[in-house]
């Protein structure tokens, strides 16, 4: 797949906000189109401006993943401190001890949006935050 990289960070990152299930539609301009869907009958446009928030790193997707796993976001919030985001990514990534900056991913992860969108019009934001 051509844009393999973006699917995966999406795929992540709507995972970490409970949402398993989504479509993109188009790529073009560097933005990323598609629709989520809650359920059978509840669906929501979105357009990820990949210039405008670009991809996360390795690390993000990391960190995204173990919270995850560990069910350490509500809603749109992370609820683990840093200090055990560190450690189960250490546990996790033992290589990694000295390339890896927790404040740095985890500001780098508030900083990723993806925006919300109804009738051509953005109406709020998917976005993870402390």
């Amino acid at each position: 797949m051509k844009y393999s990289k973006e699917m995966k960070i999406l795929k992540v990152f709507f995972a970490a906000l409970g949402i398993f299930d989504f479509q993109v539609s188009k790529y073009a301009d560097e933005k990323v189109f598609g629709v989520v869907h809650y359920s059978p009958y509840i669906v929501e446009n979105f357009i990820w401006d990949v210039k405008r928030f670009p991809p996360l790193s390795v690390e993000a997707i990391r960190v995204l993943g173990i919270l995850t796993e560990n069910n350490f976001i509500s809603i749109d919030m992370i609820s683990a401190s840093v200090q055990e985001i560190e450690i189960l990514y250490l546990l996790k990534f033992p290589n990694a001890r000295n390339k890896f900056s927790t404040l740095t991913v985890l500001s780098e992860i508030s900083r990723f949006q993806v925006s919300r969108m109804s009738n051509g019009e953005e109406i709020d934001l998917f976005y993870i935050h402390q």
